[in-house]
């Protein structure tokens, strides 16, 4: 579709056709970097079952022309209950020119199927502004897409939804792309059931009957009691007993002793002892053992772990696809896997990086492009290079 309104018009994102001739496309080679942006997935954690929503939420401080936005998750764990939903989106999805050579072009220019997803682990969501809203594009923080995910095991176990701060692009009006930071999700899945406690009802107190004190009898005032006077009893003089004198006994004479002669001891002659002579023991001469010299053990090397050289390397290009998308501006789509994979940076020349997957282990790239090249050249960052061809 030509858009003539009074002069050159802005396509925003993708170009602008005046007189079949098109402007500088936005985004496409972006040059300058201003403003920041964050890119979230709400809510930031979340328990599965049951089934839950989450959205791809942007907040930026530029309004916003192109959005590429990648998520991965983990498919064993977690996948897609129905397909990507963008209703929300601020962005207007509709037909840009009708009747191209290749059929109609919109400006949603990808969405991941929910069949792809859910095999790859990959999410991808490409758009660019349209021409009719380039008076009022996003700007702020507003809602990319909608998705809902359900648990595709019954193990209890946790996961993560991520998007990858080098699969992002954000590019505002004048082409400049944005500073970004992503922000991810935490799931847990099939978590244990707690069992909530049940309330104890509160007892009721019982009342106490207060006893009813019983009336104490006074005697009346004013009569005296009568007081008996004890009677004494008499006590009787004890008699006193006589006590007999003794008669005294005359003393018995005692016969006055005497001495015994006794007679001196003849001494003993005490014999003089003689000596005993004790042998001189020998000393026993005790062995010095001679110390013999201790081995010391030799170490075992620790081998060392062999990497594998670029002569061990092994790329291969998958598919390296060019398509139209506006007018004679295409998308060039590459992907592609290496043996040394994750520890191998893909490049593609004059192009860009490409994005490694860890669930499909593809390493893969779009980039946007005027040219139709016949081949692209890959380089691998441990020093591996291949050429291959380009399809349509």
């Amino acid at each position: 579709m030509v858009w003539m309104i009074g002069g050159l018009t802005l396509f925003v994102a993708f170009g602008v056709i005046m007189g079949k001739k098109i402007l500088e496309p936005l985004g496409f080679r972006p040059k300058a970097v201003v403003g920041t942006a964050t890119v979230s997935i709400k809510p930031s954690t979340q328990s599965l079952p049951p089934d839950q929503t989450f959205q791809v939420w942007v907040v930026t401080d530029n309004p916003v022309g192109f959005a590429q936005v990648v998520l991965n998750f983990d498919p064993t764990k977690i996948k897609l209950k129905e397909e990507i939903s963008m209703t929300d989106s601020p962005f207007i999805i509709k037909n840009i020119e009708p009747t191209p050579p290749t059929g109609t072009v919109t400006n949603l220019v990808k969405k991941t199927s929910m069949t792809e997803a859910n095999t790859s682990g990959n999410i991808s969501l490409i758009i660019g502004l349209h021409p009719d809203q380039k008076a009022s594009p996003p700007i702020g923080a507003f809602q990319l897409a909608s998705l809902v995910f359900t648990p595709a095991t019954t193990a209890t176990t946790t996961t993560v939804v991520q998007i990858p701060a080098a699969s992002v692009q954000l590019v505002d009006l004048n082409a400049a792309v944005f500073t970004v930071q992503t922000e991810s999700s935490t799931l847990s899945l099939n978590p244990p059931n707690t069992p909530t406690p049940t309330p104890t009802g509160t007892p009721t107190p019982t009342r106490t009957p207060t006893p009813t004190p019983l009336p104490t009898t006074i005697p009346p005032t004013g009569v005296p009691t009568s007081t008996p006077t004890p009677t004494p009893t008499r006590t009787p003089t004890p008699t006193p007993t006589r006590t007999p004198t003794p008669t005294p006994v005359p003393p018995t004479a005692t016969p006055t002793p005497r001495p015994t002669n006794t007679p001196t001891p003849t001494p003993t002659r005490t014999p003089t002892p003689r000596p005993t002579n004790t042998p001189t023991p020998t000393p026993t001469r005790t062995p010095t053992p001679t110390p013999r010299p201790t081995s010391t053990p030799i170490p075992t090397p620790t081998p060392t772990p062999t990497i594998p050289g670029t002569s061990d390397e092994v790329i291969t290009v998958l598919s390296a696809k060019i398509r139209p998308i506006f007018w004679i501006y295409k998308i060039l789509e590459i992907k592609a896997t290496d043996n040394l994979a994750p520890n191998a940076i893909l490049t593609a020349t004059n192009y860009g990086r490409l994005y490694y997957s860890s669930y499909s282990r593809t390493y893969t790239g779009r980039f946007y492009t005027r040219t139709t090249p016949s081949s692209i050249i890959i380089t691998s960052s441990r020093g591996g290079v291949i050429t291959a061809p380009v399809t349509r």
